[in-house]
């Protein structure tokens, strides 16, 4: 998932598939989808407006780095860089965020029905 909770691939992202992490050895919360990885290291990469597609934020752009695809990731060469994203990888967290994630982000109206199909059924009794 990207820096807002969206999937890549699918929705508004469907051509943007690989998530890219733009600084992960500082923060791998920064991570958006790309429509491709980047095989070279030095231009600019800019993170995507609220529109998924065509507005680019120009205040919040990072130096590309050189990454192989890994899945539907951009795993970055560099070794510190690599580490930091396979320990996010394994953290129970963010295992739980790319499994659950859909659930987890409409957790709060899952909990609402049923606590209204609890008063409504209790009721009808």
């Amino acid at each position: 998932m990207d820096f807002r909770g969206e999937v890549c691939g699918q929705n508004r992202l469907k051509p943007k598939k690989y998530l890219y992490y733009a600084v992960p050895v500082i923060d791998t919360k920064v991570a958006f989808c790309v429509e491709k990885c980047p095989k070279t290291t030095g231009d600019e990469i800019f993170l995507y407006d609220s529109d998924w597609n065509n507005t680019i934020l120009t205040m919040f752009n990072y130096t590309k780095m050189q990454t192989k695809e890994y899945g539907k990731y951009c795993l970055p060469f560099e070794p510190v860089a690599r580490r930091k994203i396979e320990q996010d990888f394994s953290s129970y967290s963010a295992t739980f965020m790319r499994m659950f994630g859909d659930l987890y982000n409409c957790a709060d109206f899952i909990w609402i029905g049923i606590i209204c199909c609890c008063v409504f059924s209790a009721f009808s009794l």
